[in-house]
């Protein structure tokens, strides 16, 4: 018999955020004074970095206020074209859990869920269910889903719906 998945689905405790671009020319100098994450990953703790783009991050505050990271950017980047705005208000943070978890969220993406492919500390932005989604490997069965915030209870809901036809499956008939 299959086995159940048995995924919890919560959405995450407020965190601040903060969007930081810099010009192209500028990437590799704010990557190394601010210690920001390389492509497709994460880096730090409080802040945390999650790679967007080449020339673009998503800084995590757990405890870190929004207007701290901010000033952080300015001193560490000053003589650097940058931009580091406050989105705290603007995304929600759901966090999928459990041993099928991949599996779950591979029905809504193209990515390659599969632990060699996308491991802790992996951070990649995409469509997740027709949405825009930063998905971040938080541990080997734990994923953040970074969206927006006016799409996190469709999304909650279609995580919710995806789990119940996978779990309706794996029922013997």
């Amino acid at each position: 018999m299959p086995d159940r998945f048995d995924i919890r689905i919560e959405t995450a405790p407020d965190r601040s955020l903060v969007s930081l671009r810099v010009s192209r020319q500028a990437a590799g100098d704010a990557v190394r004074r601010l210690d920001l994450a390389p492509p497709l990953c994460t880096a730090g703790e409080d802040p945390q970095s999650l790679w967007l783009g080449p020339d673009h991050w998503l800084l995590v505050g757990r405890r870190q206020p929004a207007s701290a990271m901010i000033e952080r950017c300015a001193t560490g980047l000053a003589g650097l074209l940058h931009n580091a705005v406050d989105q705290s208000a603007a995304y929600s943070v759901l966090r999928i859990e459990g041993r099928r978890a991949r599996e779950v969220l591979a029905a809504g993406s193209g990515l390659d869920f599969r632990e060699q492919s996308f491991s802790r500390g992996g951070c990649r932005p995409t469509r997740l269910a027709q949405i825009a989604a930063v998905i971040v490997a938080a541990g080997t069965d734990a994923f953040e889903l970074y969206v927006d915030r006016g799409y996190a209870k469709y999304l909650h809901d279609w995580l919710e719906d995806s789990l119940a036809i996978a779990n309706a499956a794996a029922e013997p008939m």
